[in-house]
């Protein structure tokens, strides 16, 4: 199991601004405080969904490697490794999107930094390795799953969410829900299930 040795400077797999943009809004200092909110709470949802931890935080695992299992680390993409206190090397001691270890049998204690770069993750964790958008950066589909998300709670968050519908004799009827936004925020992160984001 995984301790977090540093965590997260922020889990927010999107942006206000993001988000603000997909509700036609201005994300000013009267919306800024909700859609954080909004994005924090979409965001844990995205992050339950996948099983997974997407932000960029530094673990300790305590590893036990037999001659016939291979050990694999619990969070993934590894972005920097300490085995036993030595650096260890990207790619050769393990597969940087898998966390496949290539180890002597034993047990080995690893200290590492896995997760992605987040949109708009300044400030980085205290420690943390450097930014490299062309390998490290939030999948567009986690992204907009999450703006996506978020803006549906915007929406729900105005009315009665047990009212599915309302009808006024003479006048019309109005259908509540974002079906089409669930199922495209599903679609979205289906790639993404159980298997590592690299």
């Amino acid at each position: 199991m995984a301790i977090i040795i540093t965590p997260a400077s922020t889990r927010a797999l999107t942006t206000p601004d993001e988000v603000a943009r997909q509700l036609g809004i201005k994300a000013d200092a009267d919306n800024a405080p909700r859609l954080i909110e909004l994005i924090l709470a979409a965001s844990a949802a995205i992050e339950g969904t996948l099983r997974r931890t997407l932000t960029l935080q530094q673990y300790e695992e305590h590893v036990y490697v037999a001659a016939s299992r291979p050990a694999v680390l619990s969070h993934t993409p590894v972005r920097t490794i300490t085995i036993d206190g030595i650096a260890g090397l990207l790619g050769r001691e393990v597969d940087v999107g898998t966390g496949l270890l290539s180890l002597p049998a034993g047990t080995h204690v690893v200290t590492y930094w896995a997760g992605h770069d987040l949109p708009g993750s300044d400030p980085r964790p205290d420690g943390a390795p450097p930014a490299d958008p062309m390998r490290f950066h939030l999948p567009v589909a986690i992204t907009r799953a999450a703006t996506l998300l978020a803006a549906s709670y915007w929406h729900s968050s105005a009315r009665d969410p047990w009212v599915k519908s309302e009808t006024v004799d003479g006048v019309g009827s109005q259908s509540f829900g974002n079906i089409g936004s669930a199922v495209e925020v599903d679609a979205l992160l289906a790639p993404h299930r159980d298997v590592p984001v690299a």
